[in-house]
């Protein structure tokens, strides 16, 4: 179905919230449509047949580990004996003690792996994700080799270097009717203890092209679930004052789909999630789902240090609960990152990247509180 019939189809006139006197109302004939994040996650393009991995997956944690730890001079059967009788949070106290301090200083003394990756040989266990297609946008303008296609738009020049450090990683295969396990599994957790996201569009009509501004907020309170689990729809949330999540991105409708920019775009989150999330020049592609919801799509440029505090901070558990191993995690973030050089290093301190939202259908609610703290200048590019 294409994106304009999709349009149609969920064309149910979606409640207005509660607009309080401030530059985040919207022009008097204009049309709002607002939703909670259901999801926001990686957005993985695996294939099935692993034709976008040609070095293969990337190997089990405990292969990992091996090999880690033969590196800094473990034999084979001291390591057999250690990785062998990992058991997550309940491994004995000289398996945790080795795992956490594989790092080794230059004079060889033990350090730990999560505050000091680099202590830990760079073995490069994160095999390159190849592609060719990867969801995302033209960031930089340019079509480059190694670029990616988008496979909605065909698009050419995708930059998201973030799939191709980790779309090889097996916690993070997934696509758009599978989300990828280590993402939801984060996201699933943050939101019943972490305020919800939320989304406002506004144009004059969604049925035909023209202007649209995308908002992105972060709310007061957590999403609510219903007495199955599943998140509520039409739920109420009061929209958090504090400038800093005050996001604004214009743009226009195109056949169907929504299409916008901004400058930059952040928002807290759960610390073992998306923490503080800051996205530069932040580009977002939407349209209407059949029944109502929003389906789409968010990129840009994150500092690559944000994607990796995760791991970093989660250290041991972290790893023996997700599969992730956190120093090859570093080194694939790192040698991926492709903007924002260090002027003393040279090194890329962002790395590109796209994450999927898909957005139920809510209310945002102003409050007095939120009209006298929240100026659209404080995003907005133009």
């Amino acid at each position: 179905m294409s994106f304009k019939k999709l349009l149609k189809s969920g064309g149910i006139a979606l409640g207005l919230g509660v607009w309080a006197a401030s530059s985040i109302v919207a022009p008097a004939k204009a049309e709002t449509r607002e939703f909670m994040m259901k999801w926001f996650l990686e957005a993985a393009n695996s294939q099935a047949d692993v034709k976008d991995c040609p070095l293969g997956l990337n190997a089990s944690p405990e292969e990992m580990f091996r090999a880690q730890l033969h590196a800094i001079g473990l034999s084979k059967d001291e390591t057999e004996y250690l990785v062998t009788r990992i058991n997550g949070g309940s491994s004995p106290n000289d398996v945790r003690d080795a795992i956490v301090y594989r790092g080794r200083s230059p004079d060889g003394k033990p350090m730990q792996a999560y505050t000091y990756p680099t202590s830990v040989p760079d073995l490069k266990l994160f095999h390159p994700y190849i592609g060719p297609n990867a969801y995302g946008f033209n960031l930089d303008g340019q079509v480059k080799p190694g670029d990616f296609t988008d496979p909605d738009t065909h698009e050419k020049g995708i930059d998201n270097a973030y799939a191709r450090a980790v779309g090889c990683q097996v916690n993070q295969r997934g696509s758009r009717t599978e989300l990828p396990t280590y993402g939801a599994r984060h996201w699933d957790f943050a939101r019943d203890k972490s305020p919800a996201w939320l989304v406002r569009l506004v144009a004059d009509d969604f049925t035909k092209d023209g202007d649209v501004t995308v908002y992105v907020f972060r709310a007061m309170e957590r999403a609510a679930r219903d007495a199955n689990g599943s998140l509520r729809r039409y739920w109420t949330f009061r929209r958090d004052p504090d400038t800093r999540w005050q996001n604004v991105m214009h743009g226009k409708i195109k056949d169907g789909v929504m299409y916008a920019e901004g400058d930059k775009l952040e928002m807290l989150g759960d610390p073992f999630g998306y923490s503080n999330f800051k996205l530069r020049a932040p580009h977002f592609r939407g349209y209407f789902n059949p029944d109502g919801g929003l389906e789409g799509l968010l990129g840009g440029y994150v500092p690559w240090k944000t994607m990796f505090f995760v791991g970093g901070s989660g250290a041991y558990n972290f790893e023996t609960m997700t599969g992730t191993n956190v120093p090859a995690l570093y080194y694939a973030l790192e040698q991926n990152a492709d903007a924002t050089p260090d002027p003393k290093t040279g090194k890329n301190t962002e790395i590109s990247g796209a994450w999927r939202i898909d957005g139920i259908q809510a209310y945002i609610a102003e409050s007095a509180q939120s009209a006298m703290n929240t100026s659209d200048k404080s995003r907005s590019t133009k």
